[in-house]
């Protein structure tokens, strides 16, 4: 069945069509197959194919590089495939091909059964066919005895005339025993087959209706209106539709195939006048000359029988009812609209799911009426599609993708008797009446595709027009309701409610976050290698991309060892950054954090301190795990990140001020109360030394350093596993530290100053249950805060006279429960271009607005001077 589902996975339309017939199971996979090799290893069918891709080329419009490359590449190729065939006459192949193309159908048929064992029939062998086939048919296909003559004196002698002439055993003369009128009668009139079991519609006797004296006698618009109302074919004027008619005549006069020659007219009349019922129709030949041939088609011109006066009336577009080929193979069925004034073809993003087919991004805008236009289309996909009840042609379309075409069409339903009117056609959408969904529109690139060849028309208030799907219907039409909506091409701009209601739903942050592969193998790794302590703390190891340790990182210790002395000399100038920077790596070593070592490894972080202000200049070390080896190599080129587990900082501003007592807290060195898994300490090897008079030592990190891609994963899981681990006897504290921590800050807000305590000590002990201990608390509250030790909480920075601390990038003074933000101003700036200088670097404050503000205020600031200045004698104002 695999074997099965992978054939099937490969072949498109029309390969596909040839196994669809087999059902889906294991059995059926050796004949579908062998029905493969047997259709595609038929020589003379593949010679066919690469010989009319060599009659289809294109003649090349210049020599430049880009055509001469296109003939080559398809021209050449399809010959040399050709050759390989090894076809054993390719002259007599092409010739016989060429002589094959032009005969009709139904002798090719006659032809390729005759010849149906034979691999490679000869221009011979269809010459003698043809030959025999000539004598068959005029044998069978006798000529009547007598034609009809046009001379007026042959309405007094017809009876004589038709006696006299001799007839064919099979066919009799269609000569009336009645006078027909002078100037009615056809130039001829085709023989008929006799039959004395059809009845004649229209005067119920035992004859033709094209052999009825009472039809005959009529002139040819009445003839017509007749024809119409018995719903009879114009072609044969048989019984049954237009499309299912086999006739091969045509029209004696205009030699059209699409009506009868007693449906023929040679002048068209001219437009009845008030007093003639509303019902009738006028008729007139049409003709369409070209430098080759002349094609005839009949033209009907039908009338409304609603007055367009006193009852409402909408207009029309042309709808079909099609099949869709699907991504699987399967024809779904879909209802398109015709609209040749649209230069671009689309389709609906539920069409495109439900067929599933590939599309491709389009980012040219769409424009409609008055030069509207709108981006938000949805790619590009290319299908293919087929009448509703034959498999021929295939039109390829390329449609562009939106979410809806258009309203229902029509938008009310339609009068009934415009149904009844066209009964005797085959309707391209036989529920042209109903409000319906669209789901495709063709445009004017496939207008020509769809015509058929004899392209009949009716006119009229509708109109109808034959295509290759049947009939459709156009035009004004009277309507049982007055449509509130008109369908212009349709661009259509939505209600203002709606464009409102789209603006939210796009700036609604999305809830859903898709994990990459990556991030769902670095969470299941975490979860299969993380360990705890007989303290409780945790112990992580390095997500590596490929599930174990690289082999060879390469070497950085000549660059390690460079650096070193780079930032000792650097250090030397600052007293106060060496007296801190080294002060920080002794309390790794004081702490275990940090051990020398007796292995020397090749891979080396190098390392640098980030200086945060506040009341005192705080140096932390940073590692660099980004350093290229000599090979191109780092640490990090071979660590996952994991995915984002922060919460949303806007979030967590929002929830922050929900409650009146509010707490914010910091986990004391959260990186270093997280172990490292010894095999994996190898990998963070530094060289230090606290005094430039003592040699270089090299040392290894035994807690998770700052610098690695996976550090921020590994702190933040880890706290989430304490939760999941430790949480289910602090659950004010499990639910504080899932959606109010933001690395390694604790920002949240309870109700009562009793639950803030309580959270506080909840806080404290499950943290202390994984090795963590928290510091620089503060709150709003002084009885929450008369609970914590002095030295644990946040000493205040200078803002103004304020005793504000920092928060998530702002400050905050928790005496008055204020915001605040704080930025730097150089010396003022009294120009106006030093002044718009100034606007842009107040961005990174995180201000909404800020730098628009910051605009609109100079703004109203050069206003304000210029009214001023116009009330002084001054005649111009020169801002620069």
């Amino acid at each position: 069945i695999q074997k099965f589902s992978f054939l099937k996975s490969y072949l498109e339309y029309p390969a596909l069509s040839v196994i669809d017939s087999f059902d889906f199971k294991e059995d059926n996979y050796q004949a579908a197959y062998d029905k493969l090799v047997e259709r595609y290893t038929d020589k003379r069918l593949v010679g066919t194919h690469y010989l009319n891709k060599l009659m289809q080329f294109k003649p090349l419009t210049n020599g430049s590089p880009h055509q001469l490359r296109q003939f080559i590449d398809v021209f050449c190729v399809q010959y040399e495939s050709l050759k390989a065939l090894n076809i054993p006459d390719l002259a007599d192949f092409v010739v016989f091909n060429l002589a094959l193309k032009v005969l009709d159908p139904d002798t090719k048929r006659l032809f390729e059964d005759k010849h149906s064992k034979k691999e490679f029939p000869t221009f011979m062998d269809l010459s003698l066919f043809v030959t025999e086939q000539h004598k068959v048919a005029s044998i069978v296909q006798a000529p009547s005895v007598s034609k009809l003559s046009t001379n007026p004196s042959y309405a007094s002698s017809n009876v004589k005339s038709s006696k006299s002439s001799k007839q064919s055993l099979f066919t009799k003369s269609n000569v009336s025993n009645t006078q027909v009128p002078k100037g009615n009668l056809p130039q001829g009139k085709r023989t008929e087959t006799y039959n004395v079991n059809v009845k004649c519609s229209l005067c119920q006797r035992e004859h033709r209706i094209s052999s009825c004296d009472k039809f005959v006698a009529l002139n040819p618009q009445e003839r017509l209106e007749t024809a119409t109302n018995l719903k009879l074919c114009y072609a044969c004027l048989g019984s049954h539709l237009r499309s299912n008619c086999k006739s091969k005549f045509s029209c004696r006069t205009c030699k059209s195939k699409s009506h009868h020659s007693l449906l023929h007219c040679d002048q068209p009349q001219m437009p009845q006048s008030s007093n003639e019922p509303n019902n009738s129709l006028l008729v007139s030949n049409q003709c369409t000359s070209s430098t080759e041939a002349t094609t005839n088609a009949l033209s009907c011109h039908v009338k409304s029988p609603v007055s367009s006066h006193n009852s409402p009336t909408i207009g029309l577009l042309g709808t079909v009812q099609c099949r869709v080929l699907s991504s699987s193979g399967d024809w779904e069925k879909c209802r398109a609209v015709i609209d040749p004034a649209s230069e671009s073809s689309f389709i609906t993003e539920s069409l495109v799911q439900t067929l599933r087919l590939p599309r491709k991004k389009y980012s040219v805008d769409v424009v409609g009426v008055g030069s509207s236009s709108f981006s938000n289309n949805r790619g590009c996909v290319t299908c293919s599609i087929v009448p509703l009840h034959n498999e021929d042609p295939m039109l390829s379309v390329e449609a562009i993708v939106l979410k809806t075409i258009s309203s229902h069409m029509p938008k009310v339903k339609l009068d009934s008797s415009l149904r009844n009117r066209f009964s005797n056609c085959q309707l391209a959408d036989p529920e042209f009446d109903k409000p319906g969904p669209i789901d495709l529109l063709l445009g004017v690139q496939h207008f020509s595709d769809i015509l058929s060849d004899n392209c009949a028309h009716i006119k009229g208030s509708p109109a109808a027009l034959d295509t290759v799907f049947g009939f459709i219907i156009f035009g004004k039409v009277p309507s049982l309701h007055k449509s509130p909506i008109s369908t212009t091409m349709f661009t259509h701009t939505p209600p203002l409610e709606d464009m409102l209601r789209r603006f939210w739903e796009s700036e609604e942050p999305s809830h859903v976050i898709l994990k990459t592969d990556n991030e769902t193998q670095c969470e299941k790794f975490f979860l299969e290698t993380t360990t705890r302590d007989s303290h409780g703390r945790y112990q992580v190891s390095l997500p590596f991309k490929d599930t174990t340790p690289p082999e060879n990182l390469g070497s950085t210790r000549h660059v390690a060892h460079k650096r070193l002395l780079s930032l000792e000399k650097r250090l030397s100038k600052t007293p106060d950054f060496k007296q801190q920077y080294n002060a920080n790596l002794e309390d790794y070593v004081t702490q275990g954090h940090m051990r020398p070592t007796s292995t020397n490894v090749d891979y080396l972080l190098t390392h640098h301190g980030v200086v945060k202000e506040s009341t005192t200049t705080h140096v932390q070390v940073v590692f660099n795990a980004s350093e290229k080896s000599n090979i191109g190599k780092s640490l990090n080129d071979f660590l996952l990140s994991g995915p984002k587990l922060q919460s949303d900082i806007s979030q967590i501003l929002l929830s922050f001020r929900m409650n009146p007592v509010a707490l914010t807290c910091d986990i004391k060195q959260m990186y270093r109360c997280i172990l490292l898994n010894p095999q994996d300490v190898q990998y963070t090897h530094i060289l230090w030394r606290n005094d430039v008079n003592i040699p270089i030592t090299e040392w290894e990190l035994t807690t998770l350093p700052f610098g690695l891609t996976c550090s921020p994963y590994l702190a933040q899981q880890t706290i989430k596993q304490l939760v999941v681990d430790e949480g289910e006897n602090f659950p004010n504290a499990s639910k504080v530290l899932t959606s109010n921590i933001y690395v390694d800050d604790i920002v949240c807000a309870v109700p009562s100053e009793n639950e803030a305590i309580e959270l506080y000590n909840e806080l404290t002990d499950l943290l202390g249950k994984g090795g963590f201990s928290l510091r620089k608390y503060s709150s709003n509250n002084v009885g929450v805060l008369s609970q914590i030790p002095d030295d644990h909480q946040e000493s205040p920075v200078s803002f103004e006279s304020s005793n504000c601390v920092k928060l998530l990038g702002f400050l905050w003074d928790p005496t008055s429960d204020e915001f605040g933000y704080k930025f730097s101003c150089e010396n003022p700036v009294t120009i106006k271009r030093g002044v718009l200088s100034k606007v842009t670097p107040l961005k990174p404050v995180t201000i909404p607005r800020l730098e628009l503000n910051g605009a609109l205020l100079l703004s109203r600031v050069m206003g304000s001077l210029k009214d001023f200045l116009s009330t002084q004698s001054i005649s111009e104002v020169i801002c620069f």
